[in-house]
């Protein structure tokens, strides 16, 4: 069986049958959960409970997968953690020596306008960002051109596939090739620069950024990955926890990707905050009650299951019309509505753009256009959607987007 690590926990965690039915199969197995760093410290007990639970009472073999492992052993200052775990491969530290191909540097503050004459002065570069806005606004002042290029979620899944696939033809032939991206490339997109800029972050972001710095090993000596302090730590709040926890670590380690660094790092950021282990409280749902023989178990599902949500989804989708495809896939859901528009509606998932409810609210009458009083479907208007920013709802400016 093969799932996200959300629908995982939130399965775990859930009272509809559909959910459920399942879970039996979990029993036994060997459960592989990658980006395993990637655990909400909010929800770190729960989580973490559920993964001994299927380990002590039902036979599951757990293997966690990450290039920076938690440090979730169990241990005094972190007793919800796991008793037992152990590494696979042997001798990491050795290991991380002889597949080291990057070096980072911390840069510090760097404004916009320095940070886009540092891209222009390289001929192949990636630059991570940390919010929508600042990816659209740092792209900008790039100016587009055959060279540069602009990813996020702004874009739908179908537009961001023909831009990737443009980059890695520009990267092989060893054309000039500059991109402007949120997180979205750290996880599942192979691409492969001698330099990247990262916008401060947790440590793990940062490992994922550095693995999109001489990925495939080819460059002579090691290539360069940039950290910088970006100028709207207003914008980037979401993230102060983790990015402070970062700063911290690096002023003890000169190499933030070392195996040290990272355990230096997930103590800070996951062992110092224990009010915030089961911040909704899950776990007090579930509990056996000794002093009351008649009702033993005292398991409030339905309020776990309401409680658990690793993505909070305040979101609604925007369907975009993105050349010829999105655009007849549109026309077709305004048909008459039948059993085949399901089907139709998984295809449109790859022409689909999240945004913020109150921003969907805002531009409802004049952005999109209401199908069957249930889809929005973007008007097609370039000053709405370009080919090289994607979705301009907050106009020039980009609006204020968090991704």
């Amino acid at each position: 069986m093969v799932t996200t690590a959300v629908q995982f926990y939130e399965s775990l965690f859930a009272n509809r049958t559909s959910r459920c039915r399942k879970l039996h199969r979990i029993a036994r197995s060997v459960v592989i959960l990658d980006e395993a760093q990637s655990l909400p410290v909010d929800m770190l007990a729960p989580c973490l409970r559920a993964l001994r639970e299927l380990v002590e009472r039902y036979g599951a073999t757990v293997v966690l997968c990450t290039a920076t492992q938690p440090a979730i052993h169990r241990r005094a200052e972190f007793p919800i953690g796991i008793e037992g775990t152990r590494e696979i491969v042997p001798d990491p530290k050795a290991l991380y020596a002889s597949l080291r191909r990057v070096e980072v540097e911390n840069l510090g503050p760097l404004a916009d306008g320095t940070l886009a004459e540092r891209l222009l002065g390289e001929r192949q570069v990636l630059c991570i960002v940390n919010t929508r806005a600042h990816a659209a606004a740092l792209a900008g002042l790039l100016a587009e051109s055959e060279g540069h290029f602009h990813l996020s979620a702004l874009m739908c899944p179908a537009h961001r596939s023909v831009v990737l696939a443009r980059i890695r033809e520009r990267l092989a032939a060893g054309a000039s090739c500059r991109v402007v991206s949120t997180q979205l490339v750290e996880a599942g997109v192979d691409i492969d620069f001698p330099v990247v800029f990262r916008a401060m972050a947790g440590i793990d972001s940062v490992a994922q950024a550095a693995g999109r710095c001489n990925r495939n090993g080819r460059l002579a000596g090691l290539g360069r990955t940039y950290l910088f302090e970006s100028e709207h730590p207003s914008a980037e709040r979401f993230l102060a926890d983790t990015a402070e926890c970062a700063r911290q670590t690096l002023a003890n380690h000169p190499d933030p990707l070392a195996l040290d660094a990272v355990e230096q790092y997930f103590r800070l950021y996951y062992w110092s905050q224990r009010p915030r282990w089961d911040d909704k409280g899950i776990l007090g749902l579930f509990r056996l009650d000794r002093q009351e023989p008649r009702l033993p178990f005292l398991f409030d599902f339905e309020s776990a299951a309401k409680r658990f949500r690793l993505i909070e989804d305040g979101q609604r989708p925007i369907l975009i019309p993105w050349e010829e495809r999105g655009q007849r896939l549109c026309e077709r859901l305004a048909e008459p509505w039948s059993e085949a528009n399901w089907r139709l509606l998984r295809e449109l998932q790859r022409y689909a753009v999240q945004v913020p409810g109150r921003l969907w609210a805002e531009h409802r009458d004049r952005a999109f256009t209401m199908v069957h009083d249930r889809f929005a479907v973007l008007v097609r208007d370039p000053a709405l959607y370009s080919d090289y920013l994607g979705l301009r709802l907050g106009g020039d400016s980009g609006g204020v987007w968090i991704c």
